[in-house]
């Protein structure tokens, strides 16, 4: 699962199945699925039937090993998709309380936090789960976050260096050019800001606004800002 390829994760699948069905109570399992179906929601944009999934895997775990903290972290994760930051971070901070050094509960924190525009702890969160795991095959998406939050905070070096390192990482990651494109373009470093945009727009064919409009925000102006920023890169 940790290769994010769709053969490596198919394969995956099939492992933690035949895991489940060898042993349907194994908190354990129950745990890996939840996460596979998570990572499936997030890929397709908070995808509601996945995310049920997830919960009840999750919710079933936390009854067979209350003291799991990952069956808390990753409800956190679905109320996040559900458009719920305020609720999640409740469900992270359990998981934190039962396990402080699961750096996958700060990175949620710090994301609830981001998406509630309370920059400051978000960053301090985030820079912590960092400082746990600092080898995460997830790095990337911590990176992206950071990025996010100094975005909102119109810190434009600071998310230019977030989203550089996050793109090192995973040059696909297509949050963490976007932000990069915009951020550049509001340092009025604007030919880096049109190569980005170059760069974004042949890694991701695909991309509809959408991408942008549907993150959980607690103001929507953010998203609007963010899709301003981007379409000031492009000109």
């Amino acid at each position: 699962l940790q290769r994010r390829s769709s053969e490596d994760t198919a394969k995956a699948f099939a492992y933690f199945k035949q895991a489940y069905d060898e042993d349907p109570n194994s908190s354990a399992v129950l745990n890996e699925l939840a996460w596979w179906h998570l990572w499936r929601a997030w890929l397709n944009f908070a995808d509601r039937d996945e995310l049920k999934i997830v919960a009840n895997y999750a919710r079933r775990s936390s009854l067979m090993d209350s003291l799991d903290a990952r069956s808390y972290c990753y409800l956190g994760f679905v109320e996040i998709l559900e458009a719920r930051p305020q609720s999640a971070i409740d469900l992270f901070r359990q998981a934190i309380d039962i396990n402080p050094s699961f750096s996958l509960a700060r990175t949620g924190l710090g994301s609830a936090k981001a998406l509630l525009l309370e920059t400051r702890d978000a960053i301090a969160q985030l820079k912590e789960a960092m400082r746990l795991s600092p080898f995460e095959a997830y790095l990337f998406h911590n990176l992206g976050e950071v990025a996010a939050a100094h975005t909102i905070d119109e810190n434009w070096p600071a998310a230019v260096e977030a989203a550089e390192r996050s793109l090192s990482l995973a040059p696909n990651y297509f949050y963490a050019s976007y932000l990069k494109a915009g951020a550049l373009a509001r340092s009025e470093r604007r030919d880096d800001a049109r190569h980005e945009v170059q760069l974004f727009k042949a890694r991701h064919p695909e991309f509809e606004r959408k991408w942008i409009e549907w993150i959980p925000f607690r103001d929507k102006a953010v998203n609007e800002r963010m899709i301003e920023n981007f379409e000031l890169a492009a000109r």
